[in-house]
């Protein structure tokens, strides 16, 4: 029978703790390494390879890759993976020159809390790096409901700025909505605008999962209505950075429905004329 790999977690920050978390609700072993510890103590090995997650922040990646080499804590066959979105593989070379193999699994995951972080069981990882990590970062990943997908060739700043753009930018939006929500009429509290927030977030996260990003559009221009978009854009008035990340978001809508050919051309140039003239303002 083939024995289970050892898998140690390196770091207890925001991530860390996600991956922590989500470990112990599916009972899967693992070793807690805190990455600023004098001493760090792992299960002996007992003939079992190693897969080791470094959730350290980025300028920690290489030298916390070149103490577990240093102090014996990885050994050839082993395999090492960082989570950094910014960061690739040769982060690691370190332990790639021992003969273990490297990656950079980057969990499209937004944690904001250590204490609170959420469990990544239905969410998505990218992965770049050998195959041999790969095959050794999807059998853990398997086990708390993580899919991992492989890619090659990765333009660091562009994937990242893609992450940012949903994870940045959603809270953006939320903060923004739950300035609105909450002059929008009387006795609504910071609470409820942050649950009504986070009620339409979730339902757009449930549509892009299961309609594709093109076909999780709602939005009152599917049904020729340019006269609800011009009210938003008067109302947002009371908040104009809410009536920014508005435009910016119906810029792109547009150019999304005008690709798609899902609108009547009539329809999406009122809708630029629109734009247009709100920005000019």
């Amino acid at each position: 029978m083939t024995r289970r790999r050892q898998v140690v977690l390196v770091g207890s920050g925001r991530m860390g703790s996600a991956f922590a978390r989500s470990m112990r609700a599916a009972k899967v072993s693992f070793a807690l390494v805190r990455a600023r510890s004098a001493k760090w103590t792992l299960p002996a090995r007992r003939g079992a390879s190693r897969t080791v997650i470094l959730a350290v922040t980025d300028a920690a990646i290489a030298p916390t890759a070149e103490r577990l080499v240093q102090s014996d804590c990885l050994a050839r066959g082993d395999s090492i993976v960082h989570l950094a979105g910014m960061r690739g593989p040769a982060e690691l070379d370190a332990a790639a020159a021992i003969g273990a193999h490297v990656g950079a699994m980057h969990p499209l995951v937004a944690v904001a809390s250590r204490t609170s972080p959420p469990l990544l069981r239905g969410m998505a990882a990218t992965f770049e790096g050998d195959r041999a990590a790969l095959a050794a970062v999807r059998a853990v990943a398997a086990r708390i409901g993580l899919t991992v997908h492989a890619l090659e060739r990765v333009d660091r700043a562009r994937y990242h700025a893609a992450a940012a753009l949903c994870a940045t930018g959603g809270v953006a939006l939320a903060q923004a909505a739950a300035v609105l929500f909450a002059r929008s009429a009387a006795g609504v509290t910071d609470e409820d605008a942050s649950a009504y927030a986070a009620s339409l977030l979730a339902s757009v996260a449930h549509n892009v999962a299961h309609e594709g990003a093109q076909g999780a559009l709602a939005s009152p221009l599917l049904r020729g209505d340019t006269t609800a978009v011009e009210r938003h854009l008067d109302a947002m008035a009371v908040h104009d950075p809410a009536a920014q990340l508005y435009r910016a978001a119906l810029a792109q809508v547009i150019a999304s429905l005008d690709a798609t050919g899902s609108v009547e051309r009539a329809v999406l140039d009122r809708a630029r004329e629109i734009l247009a003239a709100r920005t000019s303002r």
